[in-house]
């Protein structure tokens, strides 16, 4: 893990050393120049020169910015003690170089610790984490919030730091946190959200512990500002943390909960907010305590929970209302709407824009209906877990699975796909497993496909005479075939549009 740094002070950084060349490289050199302007700022890239656009590269040269491509050297990246050195989450951790950084005591972080520490002192943001709906979570957030998504949602957390926006909405991956020091001099999140954890990115983490470890990281108690901790409920790893969250008792910190389920018996000091879905509704609750006699506004009503404590329930929407398909879709909205309430938006305002928020691009996203067959882009799933809540969206489906191998154990994952899908087309790195897992289970209706588009054609084949969806959602990445996942999702929409 990277190595704690003591207090410190950004300006008297001499040189910023950034990791890896692209638009966060870029968005960060040019909020460096800006904000820094005496510093060096200095960009290393294993690719050649060549991989990138030539007008970037001049431009930020003009300023001044010094290049190293087709290596990333010791001398040129660690020559400078007074250097603070921007990893880029793609790095993997386990390279030499990044072994040398940790073991310099040379300060060291992300493009988000950078941010943390400049943000204006009346600015909030929300850190999003998670291993699955960071995207739609974050999506409907900055919907709520009407400002940029920030983070590995695709836009570089300095792209906005400039602009003034009271509140952010931050998607952070295990990566970008496992790089993040999270130095004491930083601005913490105002609300910190869990969303789930489930086995995931075990070619890059080193086992699990590692992986849950550096999303825990944005989970910071603090003593000066009132905080908050929006946790799911439902998953067992992510409601253990709020169990075991000691230290916050003499904080300002505070922990809420979302679930699936009625959840207001939880209410309490330490608890004084949760989220929940009950009779196909979803609602807002607030602990009373013993204030029984609270003024409340129309629709909501003060109850009694099974400890005799009062709290205030607030209606939201009914589910049939939604745009979003699936449980774990509203439980996403859930964590969105909890975290609207805390940063005091009106709740009439927060149904309205629950009901005008659609589908995220590549996140179960409907594309089109061919015969009786809706097809769904869900290229955003990227992991087994994933896909099975896309799978339990349906009642049946047929689904198009496989990618690069990430070294998951696909047992369990292929005994729920032998449950909740009519047929199965694998593609990709992995196809040959999925085939052989699903036969050995005696799995009849698979077949394996070399494309994209040969994938969608044997789907079809399934589909007739059948009123079933066709889902892409394969379960792992993507970079097997396609540049990311954006791109998979791009050519699967480009072909079924042209079908």
């Amino acid at each position: 893990m990277p190595s704690e740094i003591q207090k410190f002070d950004f300006k008297k950084i001499k040189t910023f050393v950034i990791l890896g060349f692209g638009k966060t490289a870029i968005a960060t050199a040019n909020f460096l120049l800006k904000q820094f302007p005496e510093a060096k700022i200095k960009i290393s890239e294993l690719k050649t020169e060549e991989n990138f656009l030539k007008q970037d590269i001049e431009k930020l040269k003009k300023l001044k910015v010094e290049f190293e491509f087709g290596a990333q050297s010791k001398k040129f990246i660690l020559e400078n003690k007074d250097s603070f050195i921007v990893i880029s989450p793609g790095i993997p951790p386990r390279l030499e170089l990044i072994e040398n950084i940790f073991q310099s005591n040379i300060p060291h972080g992300t493009d988000l610790d950078i941010f943390a520490a400049c943000i204006g002192h009346e600015q909030n943001y929300v850190s999003i984490t998670g291993t699955n709906g960071k995207t739609t979570t974050t999506s409907l957030i900055s919907h709520i919030l009407n400002s940029p998504s920030l983070g590995n949602i695709g836009t570089p957390f300095l792209e906005f730091a400039n602009n003034y926006y009271p509140n952010f909405a931050c998607e952070i991956s295990s990566f970008q946190a496992f790089y993040s020091n999270y130095f004491q001099d930083l601005k913490i999140p105002k609300l910190s959200l869990f969303l789930n954890f489930t086995p995931d990115h075990l070619d890059w983490h080193k086992d699990l512990n590692e992986y849950h470890a550096s999303k825990a990281k944005l989970f910071c108690q603090s003593n000066q500002e009132e905080n908050y901790w929006v946790l799911n409920f439902d998953d067992p790893k992510v409601k253990n943390l709020g169990l075991k969250a000691e230290m916050i008792k003499n904080s300002k910190t505070k922990i809420c909960y979302f679930s699936n389920q009625d959840i207001s018996y939880a209410l309490s000091k330490t608890c004084p907010f949760v989220a929940y879905e009950k009779n196909d509704r979803l609602y807002l609750a607030q602990y009373l305590g013993d204030a029984s006699g609270t003024e409340v506004q129309a629709d909501a009503i003060v109850s009694v929970n099974n400890n005799d404590d009062y709290f205030l329930e607030i209606p939201l929407v009914k589910t049939e209302d939604l745009q979003l398909v699936g449980k774990h879709n509203y439980s996403n909205i859930l964590a969105a709407s909890l975290s609207a309430y805390l940063l005091n938006f009106d709740i009439s305002y927060i149904i309205e824009s629950l009901k005008s928020f659609r589908a995220v691009t590549h996140r179960l996203e409907f594309i089109r209906e061919i015969g009786s067959n809706r097809i769904y882009n869900d290229s955003k799933a990227t992991n087994p877990d994933s896909t099975n809540k896309a799978l339990a969206s349906f009642d049946q489906s047929i689904v198009i699975l496989g990618g690069k191998e990430k070294n998951l154990d696909l047992g369990p994952f292929l005994d729920n796909v032998t449950k909740k899908a009519y047929a199965v087309v694998a593609i990709g790195e992995i196809k040959n497993k999925i085939y052989n897992g699903l036969r050995e289970l005696n799995y009849e209706k698979v077949r394996r496909a070399d494309t994209l588009e040969e994938a969608f054609s044997v789907a079809l084949l399934y589909a007739q005479d059948t009123p079933y969806p066709i889902l892409l959602s394969p379960a792992s990445s993507s970079f097997d075939m396609f540049k990311g996942f954006e791109d998979r999702g791009d050519q699967f929409r480009e072909i079924v549009l042209k079908y």
